[in-house]
């Protein structure tokens, strides 16, 4: 398979790059920024590179900024490693002002915040407000917003395949099926299946502490107990939800829900899949199961393209 590569130097020139002897892509549902980890063979001097960009055929499969560039000669030969990731990193990269907003939407933050890191394209529900959020110091861009979003409409955003952010349910649709019975066609083989049952990850209740401090309020998993886990925790309510205290407690019951069920499947050769995107995993071992891309490496060597999937139950996404 060919894989392209082009590099922008400092002073803005565009150079072709030899293709690799490794690659690994790493575009994860819970990262707004994609990694790119490369290796090519060099011998040459390499001029410092601000963006890198990686396509196959007529798909781009990574654009963004360089974030490390290692020149190195061995036994082996002499070799450039680049690692990099997309523009979201700067979501990650960049602290947010840390404040007490009045009024604030999801819109008016991103048009504060996010839209001078280069974003042009935000979907929401509606227009909610919070009538105060307290943003205290330590939060980057991404995990601010992760924030007001939780707290305006119980889900934190991600970033779309066409690099803009949304905070929308995940449908189903147009799913990819992966199985290997030889009477499907049109599928995705693997060559490597395995599913996890995680019931130390599903919490069963929290109790949350009041306004007078005390630990009094206790809130039940909302998605019920059908692993018939006892695990309960008591949390101190997150500043951010001050006004609502039992969100914050929503919100990890949320995220031990995600863990309880995993997938992880090989599938040979180089399959552009983005986290979000609805699998329909259908196996004996596992049985039929509509689940989505949490995570997807893509993994290149001369030898050849292996693409590993971390799968999720999207109503948890």
């Amino acid at each position: 398979m060919s894989i392209n590569l082009m590099g922008l130097t400092l002073a803005n020139e565009t150079l072709q790059l030899a293709p690799p002897s490794s690659m690994v892509i790493t575009r994860a549902w819970n990262s707004p920024a994609v990694r790119l980890d490369i290796t090519i063979p060099h011998r040459e001097a390499v001029d410092d590179l601000t963006r890198i960009q990686v396509s196959h055929g007529e798909e781009v499969l990574f654009a963004g900024f360089c974030d490390e560039l290692v020149r190195s000669v061995d036994g082996s030969g002499a070799a450039v490693s680049i690692s990099a990731r997309t523009p979201g990193a700067l979501l990650c990269d960049n602290e947010a002002l840390p404040k007490t907003y009045t009024d604030l939407t999801a819109q008016g933050f991103f048009n504060a915040e996010i839209r001078p890191l280069g974003f042009t394209a935000l979907t929401v529900p509606d227009a909610s407000s919070a009538a105060e959020f307290q943003l205290n110091k330590g939060h980057s861009v991404w995990e601010a917003f992760c924030l007001l979003c939780f707290r305006l409409y119980g889900r934190e955003p991600h970033i779309t395949a066409d690099n803009a952010l949304a905070v929308e349910a995940l449908t189903g649709a147009d799913p990819v099926i992966i199985s290997n019975n030889p009477a499907e066609t049109g599928v995705l083989r693997y060559c490597s299946l395995e599913f996890t049952t995680r019931r130390s990850s599903a919490l069963s209740s929290i109790v949350y502490r009041d306004v007078g401090g005390a630990y009094s309020q206790l809130y039940q998993n909302p998605f019920g107990n059908d692993q018939q886990v006892r695990r309960n925790r008591y949390v101190i309510p997150a500043a951010e939800f001050t006004p609502n205290p039992a969100l914050d407690g929503y919100r990890r019951i949320l995220k031990g829900q995600l863990g309880l069920h995993s997938a992880r499947v090989a599938v040979p050769g180089l399959c552009n899949i983005y986290p979000g995107r609805a699998v329909y995993l259908k196996d004996p071992l596992t049985g039929e199961r509509l689940m989505a891309a949490y995570q997807v490496k893509i993994i290149y060597t001369e030898s050849g393209c292996l693409t590993r999937l971390v799968l999720a139950d999207p109503a948890y996404m």
